[in-house]
């Protein structure tokens, strides 16, 4: 996934002449000395950023860009269009330089996910940010830990499961805790209900995530419907609190939070060539190769563009990477999602027949006017 980049050596007579030509743009560069690490950054000005950090003043052994300078063999750089592929970039770049100390340099930090505990015999709901548990539904990424809990608690609320962290061993005679006394919890701990009737609940749990409580929302409205028909307006009072409710623990959730396996997207940002758009896809939490789409000849508009994604998206993807470590591409994800400095649009799906192609065609039809319109 990483391109070929342009290299300067430090050793020609036209160095100075070469860095001076660098684009004064968005961008990645790598310097590497002689001896020791790599030296990896980016720069929005890339120019200017290059120019300081080579071409400096030379003021003696205590200055550590001119120690850097003295033993530096080759300098590589790669223009980037947009602050996802710079983040993108880096990351391919630091696990092939500092595999063993990449994502402290790169501060990246796994996202949070809300787990559904279903090894246990009487599953649970819990919050956490390291690898996937085996045997969970874990769905993510949240943006914070506060966001997370709010979600698991806002879950808890609507159903029965237990929220207690212990390993239950049930027995008559078990204290139970408040939630029990409250009848917000079946109290299996008390054998007040049974294995499989705590099942039940726990399917019910499993569906409200996996369908983001359309299902739930559905039932609800259709039992409103009827008891307004029969004229229970009481009745039909609460079942509107409690559609609110779920309403409530709905809005908690991003679009782009799901179960992380069915984690399918593609990121929409500008190219790096003029008149171009760049696909970013993601398929079950692994990011894709990018996919260029260049509207700058004049047979760009000869094919439908919503026909022109189609084809090329189902090719593209036909044999999807599936390699790496599925909670770092979710944090590349997750950082750029919920930042404030986001420099695209993400769309969900999950499979290609179910992509939004109609927003897709008028959110790429909309960035290449901008480019038209800026002269680009």
């Amino acid at each position: 996934m990483i391109p070929l980049p342009e290299i300067l050596y430090p050793a020609s007579d036209d160095f100075r002449n070469a860095v001076a030509r660098v684009p004064n743009a968005l961008g990645v560069y790598l310097l590497t000395p002689e001896s020791g690490n790599p030296y990896l950054g980016w720069s929005g000005y890339l120019s200017k950023r290059l120019a300081r950090l080579l071409l400096g003043p030379r003021d003696g052994d205590s200055n550590l860009f001119a120690k850097l300078r003295a033993g530096l063999v080759r300098v590589e750089y790669w223009l980037t269009a947009s602050r996802l592929e710079t983040s993108l970039l880096l990351y391919w770049l630091a696990r092939r330089h500092d595999p063993t100390q990449y994502r402290r340099r790169l501060k990246l930090r796994t996202p949070w996910l809300v787990e559904l505990l279903t090894q246990d015999p009487f599953p649970r709901l819990f919050v956490q940010s390291r690898h996937l548990s085996p045997n969970t539904l874990s769905y993510g990424p949240f943006p914070t830990r506060d966001a997370a809990e709010r979600f698991e608690a806002g879950v808890e609320g609507l159903f029965q499961i237990r929220r207690c962290t212990d390993r239950l061993m049930p027995h008559e005679d078990h204290p139970g805790c408040i939630y029990g006394e409250m009848n917000q919890c079946m109290r299996p701990c008390q054998l007040a209900v049974t294995p499989k009737e705590y099942a039940t609940e726990v399917d019910r749990v499993a569906d409200f995530l996996a369908s983001n409580g359309r299902h739930m929302t559905t039932v609800l409205t259709a039992a409103r419907e009827h008891a307004c028909e029969a004229t229970e307006f009481e009745q039909a009072a609460r079942i509107h609190r409690e559609m609110e409710r779920v309403k409530g623990v709905m809005s908690l959730r991003d679009e782009i939070i799901t179960e992380v396996h069915a984690l399918n997207g593609v990121a929409l940002t500008t190219g790096r060539a003029a008149r171009t758009v760049t696909l970013w896809p993601m398929l079950s939490g692994h990011w894709q190769p990018s996919l260029a789409i260049d509207f700058s000849s004049p047979d760009s508009s000869a094919k439908s563009l919503d026909r022109q994604l189609r084809e090329q998206l189902s090719e593209h993807l036909a044999a999807p990477n599936l390699e790496g470590d599925r909670m770092e591409h979710m944090a590349l994800l997750s950082r750029w999602y919920y930042s404030t400095w986001r420099d695209g649009a993400w769309f969900a799906f999950r499979d290609l027949t179910d992509l939004d192609y109609r927003a897709l065609v008028r959110r790429i039809s909309a960035m290449v006017r901008e480019m038209v319109a800026d002269g680009t």
